[in-house]
């Protein structure tokens, strides 16, 4: 599914937060207004927040810091021997992992990716929607990529502890093109889960 750039990337880094940081007139918690420490609980995720902050920001951070070919390096081979080996013998599957693990390797430990209208990163080849797949929202306009929630995010989870696991490529969040409002206080969205693929 194509759609056009559409302004910066933000990307949400995950950060401890404390339970007074939680609270919310919006989002009503009683965990957000308890004073001492709530006990550990098999089913409770860790209290987080999300930072945000634009790609383009971070870019010239990151340049600054590693050179490029080490950002890349850090990844397996270098650069070149990677192309190489890329022209050789890469099929479509490959090519889309492969950008999939260059844009991250710039910023690791993203666990969200903001950017209303872009092209979400897809980890496969397999199981990208097209556009019929994405239903029109109940205003009836169309849907349109919003952000995407990066698999990192399930090493904060924990969520393996539980005996059952938990696993995603990518949840990539449609909203809808409009931004209507159905004078209710949430509006259904729609999510499309492509999941990591194992290639030979």
């Amino acid at each position: 599914m194509a759609a056009s750039l559409a302004g910066p990337v933000e990307l949400g880094f995950v950060e401890l937060a404390p339970a007074w940081r939680l609270r919310s007139e919006q989002f009503p918690s009683k965990v957000g207004h308890l004073d001492h420490v709530i006990p550990d609980h098999n089913f409770l995720f860790p209290e987080f927040e999300i930072v945000i902050e634009t790609e383009d920001e971070i870019l010239p951070e990151v340049v600054e810091k590693e050179d490029y070919s080490e950002i890349i390096g850090s990844m397996g081979e270098t650069l070149e021997e990677e192309l190489d080996s890329m022209a050789k013998h890469e099929s479509k599957e490959d090519k889309i992992f492969q950008k999939f693990k260059t844009q991250i390797a710039l910023e690791p430990e993203q666990i969200l990716r903001y950017g209303r209208g872009i092209t979400p990163i897809w980890i496969s080849g397999e199981n990208i929607p097209q556009e019929k797949d994405i239903p029109d929202c109940s205003c009836g306009a169309k849907r349109i990529f919003e952000f995407q929630v990066m698999p990192q995010l399930l090493n904060y989870l924990k969520a393996d502890r539980l005996g059952k696991s938990i696993d995603w490529g990518i949840l990539a969040v449609f909203t809808c093109a409009e931004s209507c409002s159905l004078g209710i206080g949430y509006t259904e969205e729609f999510v499309w889960k492509q999941d990591v693929t194992n290639t030979p």
